[in-house]
C-alpha cells in the first residue's frame, strides 16, 4: 500500500520539541506548545515524503486521483466481473474461482490498511476529524460495520443537521435500481471526498492524509460504480454532471477521474478479445434491454453495410436475455469473407435489410446454406413471434434443409456437451434483420421500431 507515512525524522523532531529542558508551564501553555508541536511534526511528516508539501485543494485531489489509479486493483480484479456466462470467459489473469469483494467489505479493507499506516500523531488528527466533522465519523463507523447496519452510531455525539445536498444523487442512484446501502456507501465516500479537499481541513489533518482518505473515497466511489454497471451505466453522466456542480472548482479533474472509472465500468463487461483476420474484435457482456435493442435498429437504420455481430445469448433470468457484443460494428463483407455464420463461428447478426441480412447468412456460411444445391430455398424466415422466450427481438433467418418433395424446411438440430447444455453450431445461428419488436405483457401483443423506419 502507498499510505503516506511519518518518518524517524518528525518522530525525533516530536522529542526534540517536547522533552528538551523545559521550565514549569501552565496547562494552558502546555496545550498551546502541544499544538504548535502537533502542527511542526506534521509539517516535517509531509515533508518527509518525496512529494512536496501543500495546501492547495486541487493539488491534493490531482494526487489522490493518481494514487487511487494506481492501487485500485490492489483491492478488487474487475476482469470479467460483470461477465453473466463466466464459465465461457478465456481471458488472461481471469480465475472462476475468485470470488470478488463488495463495496463494502473494499471500503473496510482500505479503512483497515490506512488507520494501521498512521502514526500516532495522524492518528490524533484522524480522531479529531471524526470528532469535529458528523459525515467523516459516520463515514468511518459505516465502514468499519460493512455497511450491515446503516442506522450504527458514531463514535461522537454530533449536533446532525438533514443534509439536503445530495438528495439528487440519492434520486439519480435509487432511480437507476442501486440498493440502499450501495447508494449509502456512495453519498459517503463523496462526503469523504469533500472533506478530504476542503480548504478548511487540509492545514489541519495534513496534505498526506488528506490524500490517503480522498483515495479511499475514490476507490470506494469505482467500487460502486463497476459492481452496479449494470444499472449505473444508463445514468454515468447524471452523476458526473452533478458531482461538477459540487465540486464546480475541481471541473478538469472531475472529468480526468470520470474517464477512468468509467473505463473501470466498460472494462468489467469485457468477456473475450478476439482477433479474426488481423481484426481484434472485444466482445462484451450485454443485458438485451428494450432500449438496446430499440437504439441497435435506430443505430443502423437504412444503413446497408454496417453489421452487429453476436453471440452466446442467454436468457438467465425469466424476461431477462444476455448476449456477447463487440464494442463496435463489423462490415457485410468482413462476415461474408471471414464466413462469420459458420464453422468455427457460429455468429449471429444484425443488418438493416432484409435482402442484405439474407445474402450474409447465405454466403458468409457456405458449408451449408447450398445443401443439396437448393440455394436460397435453404434459407428458413422466421418472425420475431415464433421466438417464444424473447421479449426483444427481430424478425431473422437460419440455414435450413429443403427438401423439394414436401416443399418444406428442416432446420439443423442443436447440438449438446455431456452436461446437456447447447453448443454453438448452425442451428443457434441467426441472421436478423429490420424492425426491433418489443412483447408487450400479459400476451397484449408487440410494438415496433423505430416507428418510422
Amino acid at each position: 500500500m502507498k499510505f503516506k507515512k511519518l518518518f524517524l525524522l518528525a518522530l525525533g523532531a516530536a522529542f526534540l520539541l517536547t522533552s528538551a529542558g523545559k521550565p514549569i508551564v501552565t496547562a494552558n501553555e502546555i496545550g498551546e506548545i502541544k499544538e504548535n508541536v502537533t502542527q511542526q511534526v506534521m509539517r516535517l511528516a509531509n515533508l518527509a515524503s518525496d512529494e512536496e508539501e501543500t495546501e492547495d485543494p486541487e493539488e491534493i485531489f490531482s494526487r489522490a486521483i493518481e494514487d487511487y489509479k494506481e492501487e485500485f486493483d490492489d483491492y478488487i480484479n474487475i476482469t470479467a466481473l460483470n461477465v453473466e456466462l463466466k464459465e465461457l470467459v478465456t481471458l488472461p489473469n481471469f480465475d472462476i474461482d475468485c470470488i470478488a469483494p463488495t463495496y463494502a467489505e473494499i471500503m473496510n479493507e482500505y479503512q483497515i490498511n490506512l488507520e494501521a499506516s498512521l502514526t500516532p500523531i495522524q492518528l490524533e488528527k484522524y480522531d479529531l476529524l471524526r470528532q469535529r466533522d458528523y459525515n467523516f465519523d459516520k463515514y468511518v463507523a459505516l465502514n468499519q460495520n460493512k455497511y450491515t447496519d446503516l442506522n450504527v452510531s458514531t463514535k461522537y455525539n454530533h449536533a446532525v443537521t438533514t443534509a439536503v445536498v445530495t438528495k439528487a444523487l440519492v434520486g439519480i442512484l435509487n432511480g437507476a435500481g442501486v440498493a440502499h446501502a450501495a447508494i449509502t456507501a456512495f453519498v459517503k465516500a463523496v462526503e469523504a471526498l469533500a472533506t478530504a479537499i476542503s480548504a478548511s481541513w487540509i492545514p489541519f489533518i495534513g496534505w498526506a492524509l488528506a490524500v490517503a482518505i480522498a483515495v479511499g473515497a475514490l476507490i470506494a466511489i469505482t467500487a460502486i460504480i463497476v459492481q452496479y454497471w449494470d444499472e449505473i451505466c444508463s445514468v454515468i453522466n447524471d452523476i458526473k454532471n452533478w458531482l461538477l456542480q459540487q465540486f464546480n472548482a475541481f471541473a478538469d479533474l472531475i472529468n480526468s477521474y470520470f474517464g477512468d472509472a468509467i473505463a473501470q465500468g466498460e472494462e468489467s463487461t469485457v468477456a473475450e478479445r478476439q482477433t479474426i483476420a488481423g481484426k481484434e474484435i472485444t466482445w462484451i457482456d450485454a443485458n438485451m434491454t428494450r432500449d438496446v435493442a430499440i437504439s441497435i435498429a435506430t443505430d443502423l437504420r437504412r444503413n446497408s453495410n454496417d453489421v452487429l455481430l453476436m453471440k452466446n445469448i442467454s436468457f438467465p433470468r425469466k424476461n431477462e436475455m444476455n448476449w456477447w457484443i463487440p464494442t463496435e460494428y463489423v462490415n457485410v463483407d468482413f462476415v461474408i469473407e471471414n464466413k462469420l455464420c459458420e464453422a468455427p463461428y457460429y455468429f449471429r447478426t444484425y443488418t438493416w435489410y432484409n435482402s442484405t441480412a439474407k445474402r450474409m447468412l447465405y454466403e458468409s456460411a457456405p458449408s451449408y446454406s447450398n445443401y443439396g444445391g437448393y440455394g436460397y430455398k435453404n434459407l428458413v424466415y422466421d418472425k420475431f413471434t415464433s421466438m417464444t422466450r424473447a421479449v426483444y427481438g427481430w424478425n431473422h433467418y437460419h440455414v435450413g434443409m429443403y427438401n423439394p418433395t414436401t416443399g418444406k424446411f428442416k432446420r439443423y438440430s442443436p447440438v449438446k456437451d455431456s452436461n446437456g447444455n447447447e453448443l454453438p453450431c448452425m442451428h443457434s445461428v441467426h441472421s436478423f434483420f429490420g424492425l426491433t419488436y418489443i412483447s408487450l405483457p400479459n400476451d397484449q401483443g408487440f410494438v415496433s421500431y423505430p416507428a418510422n423506419p
